[in-house]
């Protein structure tokens, strides 16, 4: 579907369907799903020369702060993630709680 609205110059509601589509994937605990789709369409808005809605950067920071957290912790660098989950804790509503904090701790 998101591929249909770039491709008929529908950027708007392109931006609009990979928010949802991404919110789905998160929903389910599919995060790196979630954080590829909304990078997919912002490198795509992008490359069109469309001004990325604010909700998309929004989202995307979000999800690769969290990919972020795992990354470190996997490190065993506890405090770069404590750091990074600052940024994530404000947006704690949008990550199934068992899920977050099976996958992170």
């Amino acid at each position: 579907m998101l591929n249909y609205y770039i491709s008929t110059k529908s950027l708007v509601e392109a931006a609009k369907t990979a928010t949802i589509v991404a919110r789905q994937e998160q929903d389910t605990g599919n995060y790196n799903a979630a954080h590829a789709t909304l990078l997919r369409a912002c490198k795509e808005l992008k490359a069109k020369h469309v001004q990325l809605p604010k909700d998309v950067l929004d989202a995307l920071r979000v999800l690769h702060f969290y990919r972020l957290v795992r990354v470190q912790v996997g490190l065993k660098n506890h405090k770069t993630a404590a750091r990074l989950l600052m940024h994530v804790v404000d947006n704690i509503s949008k990550f199934p709680g068992r899920e977050f904090s099976q996958s992170v701790c």
